[in-house]
This record gives structure tokens, C-alpha cells and sequence, in this order.
């Protein structure tokens, strides 16, 4: 009797193992809140004014042979693993193999008025509210009325946000016939510093090239509260802002959490190394709402980079599943870090080697066109290249 593989969410995670899949001819149903896949790790470029942002998003019909792949649009509400059942919108799925790939959602650090005053940066809907709330006030800035624009959080996603507003703003000045001066952009990171994650020389450089391009940079400013128009600080005076989005971090879907599976302080669930959930044989966890173990033990950071991976890896295992062969285990391959700086300009750090300028940033634009032509050949990436710019 085949066995009825069950997929949760089409983001990096879902969407590579559907694929994986698919290349296997192993039926599944990949189940999603939306009829696209996006590319979320690009919403900055969509918010910040890009030309064709539907470039940032496919149909999961252009990606899913209907002979192969079912797809359910609906929000998942419950997961009873016990029972090997799901409830989408409503009504039950049922399942033999399940496949949880949910991702992340905003942490909000219990911070009062934050998640009720500010913007996320979290999917396509929200990049275009940003592009749309951006021109709206552009066209209002004036020299007694000036516009705030507050970037919460200098992690990768709140500097390759600012690059792109940064580059945005002028254009969008002389399209309005505002002039630039009466528009400020401001980037807050509660650390000592912007891109943690990288070399520190790295992190310089990152801070150097937003403030060339009229970025304040203000680090160890960390959030106590926000209140309507105003963004209040631990040991420094408060900021009035125009619009204030919040990149400051992510944490595992809470539906996991609510659905009995056990999870870590920041939401996610830990897994062995087939991405089982402890007790959980028929369950695979992975993406950003799993924690899977570093070399050192501590969970691994989400990153798509590691998402795409799982999906590969946990595609290949269910075929061996199904063969009724032992699973492999997952070790990553984790190739370094890549940040746009705006555009033509990036950091990252890839192997031993650390880069900025055209070169980080070429090989950014190249690691978009290697994931649309692992996800769908030819046929995805000649309609999606729109959002490669090589120079």
C-alpha cells in the first residue's frame, strides 16, 4: 500500500524535498498557506524598490507535477502526530509520512509595543506593504515634516534591508522631486556592533559602506519599548520614526510548540541526525523550525543555506524509507555567509576567504541563480533570472 507523504510548508525546507521527490516519482501532498513559493531570503530587494518584484515568487503549480505532487492551500492549525493527523483550515489530513517545514516567525523579545507599532520583513505581502508605505512617505517629506525610517536589528536581514533603502531613497527623491536630505535612514542594533555573525573586519566594512550612503549606524541601542511615532531606549533618548520595521529575530512556529512537540527556548524543535523529533519515528522536523546540533553541540543557526540542504538530504532518506533501508545521517556542508550591501556592493565570509564588493556581491547573485536552477532547471530560472543583477 503506498504510503501518504505529507508535506508542511513550501518554503526553502518544503519546497527541496518536494523536489527531491518529485525527481524520485514518490508521491506526496505539500500543503501551504499561499499557492507560491517565495524567496524570502530576497524580500529586502522586493521592499527596496526592485523592478518586477513578482520575480521573487513562483507558483507551486510551476513547480509541482500534478502527476507526483498534490497541493493543498490552507493554513495548518494543529499537527496531532499521535493520531498521524493534520488540520488544515478545518479538516483533517492524514498521513503515514510526515514531513514539518514551517519555518520561523518574528521574536518579538516580550519588548512592550513592538509587535503592535512596527513593520516586519517577513514574506512578499509584507516587503510590498514596505515598498508601498516608503513611496507614500517620500511624497510627503518635507523640511519641517521629515521622514524617520527605523531599521530595528543590524543581523544580515536589517543590513541587507538598509543597503536597499539606502540605494531606494534617492531615486525615489528625484521621482517625487523631494529632496533626499529630509528623508533619514537609521539602523539600531542592540550589540556593539552590526553583522555579528561575520569577521570583524567584516563588520566594519558593512558599517563603513551604509554610512557612505547617509545610514546612521547606531549600535548598542537596545529597544525597551515602542510607542506610536516613537522607539524608546535602555540608555539613550528615544526616536520618533515615520515607519519602524523590525528585523531584531526569528523563532520557531509556535504551532510546533502548541502541538505537543518538544521545543527549545527560541521555539524550535530538536532533532537526531534523520531530523526525528525525540519519539517521533514517522515525523521529520526541518528548516528553521528544527534545531539541529553544530559540531559544538548548540543548534545550528536557520539559514537557508541549511534549510535547502535538509530538504535535499530528507528527500533522498524517504527513498531510502521506503526501500525499508536504514536512514543516513545529515552533515552539513556549510559554505560561509553572504550580505548585500544595496546594490553591487556585499561582504560575506566563504570558506577561509572574506570578501566585499563586486565579489561578495557576485557571488550572491550567483547563489540565486544555482537555487532557481535546483528547484526547477531551465524552465524556473529563465522566469525568475529577473531577479539576478550580475552588475
Amino acid at each position: 500500500m503506498e504510503k501518504q507523504i505529507l508535506i508542511l510548508g513550501a518554503g526553502y525546507g518544503g519546497v527541496k524535498t518536494a523536489c527531491g521527490l518529485q525527481r524520485q516519482d514518490i508521491p506526496f501532498a505539500l500543503v501551504n498557506d499561499q499557492p507560491y513559493h517565495q524567496f524570502t531570503t530576497l524580500m529586502h530587494e522586493v521592499a527596496g524598490g526592485r523592478d518586477h518584484p513578482d520575480d521573487y515568487r513562483i507558483a507551486l503549480q510551476d513547480l509541482i507535477d500534478p502527476r507526483v505532487g498534490k497541493i493543498r492551500i490552507g493554513t495548518v492549525s494543529a499537527i496531532d502526530w499521535k493520531g498521524r493527523r493534520v488540520q488544515v483550515d478545518g479538516a483533517p489530513l492524514e498521513y503515514d509520512v510526515l514531513v514539518v517545514a514551517l519555518g520561523s516567525e518574528t521574536e518579538f523579545f516580550g519588548i512592550p509595543g513592538l509587535q503592535k507599532y512596527s513593520v516586519q520583513l517577513w514574506g512578499f505581502d509584507s516587503a510590498l506593504d514596505i515598498r508601498r508605505r516608503m513611496v507614500e512617505l517620500v511624497k510627503k517629506a518635507t523640511a519641517e515634516h521629515p521622514v524617520n525610517v527605523i531599521v530595528g536589528g543590524g543581523g544580515l536581514t536589517g543590513v541587507e534591508l538598509t543597503g536597499e533603502l539606502a540605494d531606494w531613497i534617492p531615486h525615489l527623491s528625484r521621482q517625487y522631486g523631494v529632496h533626499p536630505e529630509h528623508i533619514h535612514l537609521i539602523l539600531i542594533e542592540a550589540m556593539e556592533t552590526i553583522v555579528p555573525m561575520l569577521d570583524v573586519e567584516l563588520q566594519r566594512r558593512a558599517r563603513q559602506v551604509l554610512e557612505q550612503k547617509g545610514v546612521q549606524v547606531r549600535t548598542g541601542t537596545k529597544v525597551a519599548e515602542v510607542k506610536e511615532g516613537q522607539v524608546l531606549f535602555d540608555d539613550h533618548p528615544p526616536l520618533s520614526y515615520s515607519l519602524f520595521i523590525w528585523t531584531g529575530g526569528v523563532r520557531g512556529n509556535r504551532l510546533l510548540g502548541e502541538s505537543g512537540f518538544p521545543v527549545d527556548r527560541k521555539g524550535r524543535v530538536p532533532v537526531d541526525p534523520v531530523f526525528h523529533p525525540k519519539g517521533m519515528s514517522d515525523v521529520f522536523v526541518i528548516g528553521d523550525c528544527a534545531a539541529f546540533p553544530g559540531p559544538d553541540g548548540r543548534p545550528l543557526p536557520p539559514t537557508a543555506q541549511l534549510a535547502t540542504q535538509m530538504g535535499d538530504h530528507l528527500a533522498q532518506n524517504i527513498g531510502l524509507l521506503l526501500k525499508g533501508r536504514p536512514l543516513n545521517a545529515f552533515h552539513p556542508h556549510l559554505r560561509g555567509t553572504l550580505a548585500s550591501l544595496g546594490r553591487g556592493q556585499g561582504i560575506g565570509e566563504v570558506g577561509n576567504w572574506k570578501l566585499a564588493g563586486g565579489t561578495a556581491r557576485f557571488l550572491k547573485e550567483a547563489n540565486k541563480a544555482r537555487y532557481l536552477w535546483s528547484i526547477g532547471g531551465w524552465k524556473t530560472f529563465s522566469r525568475k533570472r529577473g531577479q539576478i543583477r550580475w552588475a
